[in-house]
């Protein structure tokens, strides 16, 4: 792609073999072509550095100590003055916050603030994505008022994708696009060369292209995320798309891929240091082996894994635990658990907004009707499903086959096999942008 410009760093991963050349050359061919001024100057600034040479140390013992003490000093006084004009916004309702920074004269503004901002931010997600949202247009809002001074660039950009990735979680996926091409734009513009602004800049435009359905440019944008984050030396950072990987091969069923990436990723991750980040993805993990049928193994990850549930007790977290456990009771015959569990998942994912969960969940609930042969409870919850589908923007196949299914049960005709080719149905059509059979 010709927004990212061929940095010193991504040279220098592929002279220690970090990073093949081929991708190298992937990467960088459009814009080279385009005679990107900023691909030239750090092509030199590379070459320059492998010619330089050694530095004479007695002369720099004797100038960096004092150098290092006055630089020391004035950043440990702005990062104290930014957690000061943090813990303050972090007080403030959204439009009072906005305000407040947007009618200051000498405060709120500066790098090391937008930075403080886009890290709180960073930890509201997945659970949270209006607390993302509200803390990156924050950020942006500082950003506004500040010098641009090396690395300004960097940190908007991340402001921006932040909040795509929020708009993207709220389902407000054209808004996410547009902030994404922005973004997008201002790489290309103003030079931005920081690897980690763009693998997180594929990572969520990975997982947007993920809900458009856009399977192969998911694909294609996560594993290059992945690679991006390794090559910046983020190995914990570079689990986040592969996560994301693997529930895209879920979505489409390719339950071998999908368990592949994930534990691919749990192998990155420290549960000490990132709990809720292995949380996510031991959770997946469980998911798909409920999925291909190895019920033992995935209630043993859930025994496991109780305690890390109970750190994190949102209802984003707390309804997927629940659903997870609706899944299990279900495929182990456990009937009457799973039909209290999915309702009440059902329930909570309908005061949360998210509309597409509460119509996959009363399809659980359907399939536990029909092995019951309560057929007048499934056509009471096909009634009530398709509302929760018309809302979540789905391409007219799926549509269609949610009304045959609607069809099917007022005439009590709905089988178990029919219930669950729908629901594997749905994941693929989620997953990609065009009909599935």
């Amino acid at each position: 792609m010709s927004d990212i410009h061929l940095t010193a760093d991504l040279l220098a991963a592929v002279a220690r073999g970090d990073l093949p050349a081929r991708v190298l050359t992937e990467l960088g061919l459009d814009h080279l072509l385009s005679l990107c001024p900023t691909c030239r100057a750090e092509f030199q600034i590379w070459q320059e550095q492998r010619r330089r040479p050694a530095l004479n140390y007695e002369v720099a013992f004797q100038v960096i100590p004092p150098l290092l003490q006055r630089h020391a000093e004035e950043a440990e006084e702005k990062r104290e003055s930014a957690e000061r004009d943090l813990r303050q916004l972090l007080r403030l309702g959204q439009p009072e916050r906005l305000a407040r920074i947007r009618r200051a004269t000498a405060r709120f503004k500066g790098l090391p603030l937008a930075h403080r901002l886009l890290a709180v931010a960073r930890e509201k997600m997945p659970g949270d994505p209006w607390g993302l949202h509200d803390l990156a247009e924050a950020a942006e809002a500082v950003l506004m008022r500040s010098i641009q001074v090396e690395g300004y660039y960097d940190a908007l950009v991340r402001a921006m994708a932040y909040r795509a990735n929020a708009l993207r979680a709220m389902g407000k996926l054209q808004e996410a696009d547009e902030r994404l091409a922005s973004a997008r734009g201002l790489i290309r513009r103003e030079s931005v060369t920081d690897t980690r602004v763009y693998a997180e800049v594929d990572w969520f435009e990975g997982i947007l292209r993920k809900d458009q359905r856009r399977f192969v440019e998911a694909e294609e944008r996560l594993g290059r995320a992945a690679l991006l984050f390794e090559v910046a030396g983020e190995k914990t950072e570079a689990a986040r798309p592969l996560l994301t990987l693997g529930l895209l091969y879920g979505d489409r069923q390719n339950l071998t891929q999908a368990i592949e990436a994930t534990r691919s990723a749990l192998g990155k991750l420290d549960p000490e240091t990132e709990p809720r980040l292995y949380l996510c993805g031991r959770h997946n993990l469980s998911l798909f082996l409920v999925e291909g049928g190895q019920y033992a193994a995935a209630a043993e990850g859930l025994r496991e894994d109780e305690e890390l549930y109970r750190q994190f007790a949102d209802p984003w977290t707390r309804l997927r635990q629940l659903w997870l456990q609706g899944k299990i009771a279900s495929g182990t015959g456990r009937l009457k658990e799973a039909e209290e569990t999915f309702l009440a998942v059902r329930n909570g994912f309908i005061q949360q907004g998210i509309g597409y969960d509460a119509a996959m969940a009363s399809l659980d609930l359907a399939l536990v009707y029909l092995r019951e042969g309560r057929t007048g409870e499934v056509r009471r919850v096909a009634e009530e499903m398709y509302p929760l589908f018309e809302a979540e923007d789905i391409h007219p196949e799926a549509a269609a086959a949610l009304l045959l299914f609607q069809e099917a049960a007022r005439q009590e005709v709905v089988t178990a096999e029919r219930v669950e080719e729908l629901l594997a149905y749905l994941k693929r059509a989620r997953a990609a942008g065009e009909p599935q059979g």
